[in-house]
């Protein structure tokens, strides 16, 4: 019954799910403090999350975020200053 109405993420428990959080978390945490330190120039790529049961796993694209432009967000502000 739980499979069928939560699909492949009853695959986890609530305990793995929070595991994988922090297990994210602290990998965070370690590149930050790797890319604070690190020699000039050198690349330090970002860590990947760990992957969920149910998220894409890269077989799908990821959809494509529009953000606004500064001209947008200069006019959001102006807004909500009453100007």
């Amino acid at each position: 019954m739980h499979r069928a109405e939560h699909g492949d993420e009853a695959d986890w428990s609530t305990a793995e799910h929070l595991l994988a959080i922090i297990g994210d978390r602290i990998a965070a945490n370690t590149w930050l403090f790797a890319e604070v330190h690190k020699a000039k120039g050198a690349k330090n790529p970002e860590p990947e999350p760990i992957p969920r049961p149910g998220t894409n796993h890269g077989t799908e694209p990821e959809p494509v975020r529009e953000f606004a432009t500064p001209e947008q967000i200069m006019q959001l502000l102006a807004s909500l200053n009453g100007g």
